[in-house]
């Protein structure tokens, strides 16, 4: 993954066409608006809010064009619980509940070594490695 696949990805912006003008207007936002200290964004954070990959964990994608809240000290972008929706069972997700599930390489190759012919891959959820 490039570093500009990351940075898109990071702030929810995978796959999207506009990716380079919500970064400028991202940029031109957060330059006017007004910084959190460190207490406010643990204060933050501790009443829910989360990333991106956070809220997918817990089966819920980020709306398209919310902007979140970027925390400088902690250097994530976070969105609250009203910032999200549902992510609804599909037959991708079926499908990707079928297979093993390690939440580390380390425990993906160990098994995929000890299970010849079988491959792991990178989970499209971004959260750890499937069977492949």
């Amino acid at each position: 993954m490039s570093d500009w696949e990351g940075l898109c990805d990071s702030m929810g912006w995978t796959n999207d066409e506009h990716a380079t003008d919500k970064l400028i207007d991202y940029i031109n936002h957060h330059n006017e608006e007004e910084r959190y200290s460190k207490e406010e964004e643990n204060y933050l954070l501790e009443t829910g809010y989360k990333t991106v990959k956070e809220w997918s964990e817990i089966g819920r994608s980020v709306k398209n064009g919310v902007p979140g809240t970027y925390l400088r000290y902690a250097k994530i972008m976070v969105f609250s619980e009203s910032d999200t929706v549902e992510i609804g069972l599909n037959s991708h997700h079926n499908s990707l509940s079928n297979k093993l599930h390690f939440q580390t390489f380390e425990k993906a190759i160990t098994w995929a070594k000890s299970n010849p012919g079988k491959v792991i891959t990178r989970s499209p959820t971004g959260n750890g490695y499937i069977e492949k």
